[in-house]
């Protein structure tokens, strides 16, 4: 299994093509049809040695990516190298060293942890920047406002409180296990010396496609009636919403959010589980569906409550071969255009106190 940032599960099937027995844990849920968020899901670390405020608009001091002189440009170049490499590395000191001391004293209790858990995120240095920000002149620490403009569908703004009068933002997104996480560094300048101010990590897409992008195949989805798929998207544009949490917002933001609390109304509305699958004779009862993500891509997985035992794997086989011919009719569109359906078999619905067990099947299909 490889390792991630905060959780997974391993894949279903072995290298020899056969099913796995596996303990896992799941964490319970007020609503009944839960749909967990990722299997690269990650816990969201910040540190930051300023708070957000009401902020202002930029001002003509404010220049970005290729209007920024180069001089300045390659000296935060020369940080941010610094900065992946110690991330890479797990190089706790190296990270202090273009820590301001605010930030230093911020995050002493948690850096070394914090860097312990990013090392195994990144595959190497190399990075790129997504939008990079330097403003100059500043007085009295205003509140700042960065505006993208030209990302169409994509735009957001950034907001921060300067802490010096000369400030550097960096949007970068490092090589990452498989999806996309954005390391945000924010720069001050104490003197001749640059520092870190802010540096943050969230995640930024899934297999290449932002948070906008989920929302319009979350409303597609939903126009032709397919109410899993269209549930499985926003819940993909939420997770990869807020790559700086509270710094960085989505101009479709409220959107999203609004067809997130639509299509989690009608989905429990619709079904209450766990719902019996009557024209299979050992009638299993299916009591959670989720996305599943996966190297090639995130596909349905079904939890069911099987009688059979784990170690009957006939039985279970019989079983499974029944329940694949009902979920198209019982779920539209769950297993139409997908390359894999997923099943996992239990024998008790698991919970976040104890390892459960269950048997897996994968339909290729």
């Amino acid at each position: 299994m490889r390792k991630c940032f905060a959780s997974s599960f391993d894949n279903s099937i072995r290298k020899d093509g056969q099913p796995h027995i596996y303990f896992i844990f799941a964490s319970t849920f007020n609503f009944h049809f839960l749909f967990i968020y990722m299997i690269r899901n990650f816990i969201l670390l910040v540190f930051a040695s300023c708070f957000l405020m009401q902020c202002s608009f930029d001002g003509n001091g404010t220049k970005k990516n290729e209007q920024i002189d180069e001089g300045v440009k390659n000296t935060i170049k020369g940080l941010n190298d610094k900065l992946v490499k110690a991330l890479v590395s797990n190089d706790v000191e190296g990270l202090k060293t273009i820590m301001s001391d605010d930030l230093q004293a911020q995050v002493a209790a948690d850096l070394a942890k914090m860097s312990a858990s990013l090392k195994d995120v990144f595959k190497s240095d190399k990075y790129e920047t997504i939008d990079a920000y330097h403003t100059v002149g500043l007085k009295n620490a205003p509140n700042l406002e960065h505006a993208s403009k030209d990302r169409e569908n994509n735009k957001y703004t950034f907001k921060y409180k300067a802490k010096s009068k000369d400030m550097y933002v960096s949007l970068l997104l490092p090589e990452t296990i498989n999806n996309e996480i954005m390391v945000t560094a924010v720069y001050g300048k104490y003197g001749d010396v640059w520092k870190l101010n802010i540096l943050r990590f969230g995640q930024y897409s899934y297999f290449k496609k932002l948070s906008p992008s989920y929302l319009k195949l979350s409303e597609e989805s939903y126009k032709q009636g397919n109410l899993i798929d269209a549930v499985n998207h926003i819940i993909l544009a939420k997770q990869c919403m807020e790559p700086a949490s509270e710094l960085f917002t989505y101009e479709k933001e409220s959107e999203i959010n609004a067809m997130h609390e639509k299509v989690m109304k009608d989905i429990n509305a619709k079904y209450t589980f766990p719902i019996t699958v009557e024209n299979v004779p050992s009638k299993p009862q299916i009591f959670r569906l989720l996305p599943h993500i996966t190297e090639e891509g995130y596909y349905p997985i079904i939890y069911y409550l099987s009688k059979y035992s784990l170690q009957d794997s006939t039985s279970l086989k019989v079983e499974y071969e029944g329940m694949r011919k009902e979920m198209g009719k019982m779920f539209k569109g769950i297993d139409t255009d997908k390359k894999y359906v997923y099943y996992w078999a239990f024998n008790e619905i698991p919970d976040d106190k104890k390892p459960v067990l269950h048997y897996a099947f994968v339909d290729k299909r």
